[in-house]
């Protein structure tokens, strides 16, 4: 019997995507499907808390986040379990990574509904572009706070759950944010884990990653791995997609992530017809 929805959001549960309500329709429709059946949600992304008003709207109840990669549990307007990185040894690799000509910006995330964001080797027509473009984001807009000291006196005084290192957009930036990674990894040493997420590298306290996020979670609350319905389909999920059972990629996921899950889906919203009235979880053919 499933018992649990585990999934990401940008580019799963967001997908595609919907700048009024932030989760399209379908899958809007399956939220309260689950919700009337009583099988729990939970959120699992690289995202703040800021993005979980959008969702409790559409399932009129609070599902528990777990935020920046596993870093942090939210649930009940609360933190638990929060595994923030050393501010000092971030700070440190922030100014080794500074010299590169490669990366665009980096992003910090902590359990506030804020991102504090420097800009790297941009024009400034183009940190005003990237600027315009968030303010006219809709439902996906972040509340930015841009500029290094400011950036860096935040990092200094408050703990960050997650970096992310943008490498451009496109094809591009993921070519070289693939290109980047090995580098990047020794640089972080034994302090950081570091994963691909398309364009960007995102950075966490060493041991912290989705996977191991979620088998804890579910250890805490008597949930086995084959009660839980996994979904992903980017570099940060792959952790979890290969710790469970019933793991599904989004079929415009990468082939690497495709290979770490189970099974390949088009839309969360699919998984409703592998659930019967009776709650059983029909297995399909692998694919």
């Amino acid at each position: 019997m499933i018992k649990l929805l585990a999934s990401d959001l940008d580019g799963t549960l967001f997908y595609p995507k919907d700048h009024l309500h932030a989760v399209p329709k379908n899958n809007r429709e399956f939220l309260r499907f689950l919700s009337e059946r009583k099988i729990d949600i939970l959120y699992v992304s690289g995202r703040n808390p800021k993005v979980l008003p959008y969702l409790e709207k559409i399932t009129h109840k609070s599902y528990p986040l777990l935020g920046c990669n596993g870093a942090y549990l939210y649930q009940g307007g609360r933190i638990d379990e929060r595994r923030p990185m050393d501010s000092d040894k971030l700070i440190d690799l922030v100014e080794k990574l500074r010299p590169r000509k490669d990366i665009y910006a980096y992003f910090f995330f902590d359990v506030t509904t804020r991102l504090h964001l420097i800009f790297e080797n941009l024009s400034a027509f183009s940190r005003i572009s990237l600027l315009l473009s968030n303010q006219l984001n809709g439902a996906y807009r972040e509340s930015v706070i841009h500029g290094y000291h400011k950036a860096m006196d935040w990092v200094r005084n408050n703990p960050i759950d997650k970096l992310m290192i943008v490498f451009g957009l496109g094809n591009e930036g993921r070519k070289r944010a693939l290109q980047s990674f090995t580098e990047v990894s020794k640089l972080a040493g034994d302090s950081f884990s570091v994963v691909v997420s398309g364009t960007s590298l995102e950075i966490m306290k060493k041991g912290v990653d989705k996977g191991s996020g979620l088998l804890r979670y579910c250890q805490e609350r008597g949930i086995q791995k084959d009660e839980v319905l996994v979904c992903g389909d980017s570099g940060n999920d792959i952790a979890m997609l290969s710790l469970f059972p019933f793991s599904f990629a989004m079929s415009h996921a990468t082939k690497m992530v495709k290979e770490k899950a189970s099974f390949v889906i088009d839309s969360v919203c699919d998984l409703k017809d592998w659930l019967t009235e009776a709650n059983e979880f029909r297995i399909p053919e692998k694919g």
